[in-house]
């Protein structure tokens, strides 16, 4: 009985080779043609079925493409969708009245990363701002916030480069860690700057508000952060790949913006003191 989609469809390929071989052998007859290529194509149809993948109507064909390669590889996934595409846009060219595209796994999941990536960018750059903007109205002041973006974009940049020695390239996933580092990295630079602008505010010299911020804040922060990155990178035992180079990627990249924070934020906010106070003595 034809009691199943699969069924239905085997039947009516086997119907429309028999209709094809009838129709053969009616040429044959009434002496229309007489090529033995017509004959045993009809043959082999009947035997081993139909050697492409068309509709009933013989308007569509599909064409399967296997790759040599899974998902995971995001550069081989990107690039390789993007050739086969462009061979379609060359071809139909010449036939402008044929309609082709991709469909499938891969190309679904080359769009699916090219417009998370496209989104991130956007997310990242509203991420930078709104910091900025709270900052600003927490502290009262202009520079020091910036001090504390332009250090989070170091550490972020430094991130990056550890992200592309370690996992190579960034998937679905790994793409939005960098929201996530900016979210958590910011905090460094608070601490810092918070007990640092406190201590310069009742006129204590540049070198022990330094010292005095390290003292203060140096071993809490120290500490949250290598407790955050710990925690991060548990996740390398996971037996997802995605998941194991979320966590290798979170982990890297705070400890980067973490030591960023501890090397290139104090000397930014040291030289702006030092350069205030030059021109206060300028101006005495």
């Amino acid at each position: 009985s034809i009691s199943t989609r699969t069924k239905e469809d085997n039947t009516i390929i086997i119907l429309d080779s028999i209709s094809n071989l009838i129709s053969i052998m009616k040429d044959y007859a009434s002496g229309k043609t007489n090529s033995p290529e017509e004959a045993q194509k009809a043959m082999d149809k009947l035997l081993l079925g139909e050697p492409y993948m068309l509709s009933y109507d013989k308007q569509a064909l599909i064409i399967n493409v296997v790759p040599n390669f899974n998902m995971d590889d995001i550069g081989k996934m990107v690039s390789g969708t993007d050739a086969i595409q462009k061979i379609i846009d060359e071809a139909v060219k010449d036939y402008p009245e044929v309609k082709a595209g991709l469909t499938g796994m891969i190309p679904l999941g080359r769009d699916e990363m090219v417009y998370a990536q496209q989104s991130m960018n956007y997310t990242s750059l509203f991420a930078f701002i709104t910091i900025l903007i709270l900052l600003i109205l927490s502290f009262r002041m202009w520079i020091a916030p910036l001090f504390a973006i332009l250090n989070l974009a170091v550490g972020l940049i430094w991130a990056i480069g550890l992200a592309a020695i370690l996992v190579k390239s960034l998937n679905i996933m790994t793409s939005m860690v960098a929201v996530i580092l900016i979210g958590l990295g910011i905090d460094f630079s608070i601490h810092i700057i918070a007990i640092f602008s406190e201590s310069r505010s009742v006129g204590k010299p540049i070198d022990i508000a330094i010292e005095e911020t390290f003292l203060k804040s140096g071993k809490g922060i120290l500490t949250g952060g290598l407790t955050t990155c710990a925690a991060f990178f548990t996740m390398i035992i996971s037996s997802s790949r995605g998941m194991r180079e979320v966590g290798l990627v979170s982990s890297s990249g705070l400890l980067a913006i973490l030591i960023v924070t501890f090397l290139f934020l104090p000397s930014l906010l040291v030289l702006r003191e030092r350069r205030l106070e030059k021109k206060f003595a300028e101006g005495k």
